[in-house]
């Protein structure tokens, strides 16, 4: 390949991941005004490494909040771009809607893990309690703005 043409290459990936940050954006303005946590400063970092899940399943993102800074930190993981460009916005959405949601469930657990020895069993309940939240999320987002979340 010559070099004008990686130059190109590497110009139209520059812009694809510069409208998916973008939308991802945009998302988090709304959605976090919606729970709340509009006052929270985000962040996102792209991540270089692509973990998977316990379950095996590819993790898409992770939010790392700093309490009681009201800061959190949004870490993209690789696959996340592609699933944007690729056309593949809902997976990006609900992972977002999740991951934004664990700012109101983060609370619990961490409580939770305090006090009680069964750490699997609290985890699972609130990547559940998470989900569900994240679901009505998305209702309430199509909702208000159908144009906006139509996938």
């Amino acid at each position: 390949m010559k070099n004008k043409e990686k130059n190109k290459l590497a110009n139209l990936n520059e812009q694809n991941e510069a409208k998916a940050i973008s939308w991802i954006k945009e998302i988090i303005d709304e959605a976090s005004k919606e729970i709340g946590c509009e006052d929270f400063f985000f962040c996102l970092e792209l991540a270089t490494e692509q973990p998977t899940r316990k379950n095996g399943a590819v993790a898409v993102m992770e939010i790392v909040e700093n309490n009681p800074y009201r800061q959190a930190k949004i870490r993209l993981y690789p696959c996340a771009i592609p699933m944007y460009n690729s056309g593949n916005k809902e997976i990006l959405l609900m992972s977002l809607l999740h991951e934004l949601c664990h700012l109101k469930t983060n609370k619990i657990y961490d409580a939770a893990v305090d006090r009680f020895s069964s750490k699997d069993l609290i985890e699972n309940l609130n990547e559940g309690l998470t989900d569900e939240i994240s679901r009505l999320l998305e209702k309430v987002l199509k909702l208000k703005n159908p144009k906006k979340f139509k996938l």
